[in-house]
């Protein structure tokens, strides 16, 4: 992925708009890239996380460091009827997922649940959950230690 980002980033010096580059690449891409950003900040990252507990669960990227886990959900969506009520029910359904990483795997630290989109949604919180754009991600990192005690967290 890391030519792909190379790629993209020249892309981006062209003049190119960052969604219409991603819509090029299939969803594990993208997966692969929103690991990229956390790997990029220091995060260590495992991509299509598996575990049980009271059932089978994966998490798309799982990222730790910080003394902080995010329980990422990667959503290469494009526009479609029903988009709002899809996203806040994957954010429900992620909320439920982090809470049960939390409880199986004994995380000592915080664990928070994310959503990543590849566009812009109308929603950028649900529940207290973010649901964020890839390209806002790195800023998001950035600020996340001002913000951490706005956000859902598992317990």
């Amino acid at each position: 992925m890391k030519k792909d980002l190379e790629k993209i980033e020249e892309e981006l010096k062209e003049g190119a708009d960052l969604e219409a580059i991603l819509e090029k690449y299939d969803w594990k891409d993208f997966e692969s890239l929103v690991a990229s950003i956390f790997a990029e900040k220091n995060y260590r990252v495992k991509t299509a996380h598996r575990f049980k507990h009271d059932g089978r669960h994966q998490v798309d990227v799982l990222a730790q460091g910080f003394g902080e886990v995010f329980c990422v959900d990667c959503k290469k969506w494009s526009d479609r009827k029903g988009k709002v009520s899809a996203l806040k029910k994957s954010v429900l359904e992620q909320k439920l997922r982090t809470q049960a990483l939390k409880n199986s795997e004994g995380h000592k630290t915080d664990v928070y649940p994310l959503i990543v989109t590849l566009l812009q949604e109308e929603i950028e919180t649900h529940g207290n959950i973010p649901v964020i754009p890839v390209w806002k991600l790195n800023s998001f990192l950035d600020e996340f230690p001002q913000n951490r005690k706005n956000l859902h967290k598992a317990d």
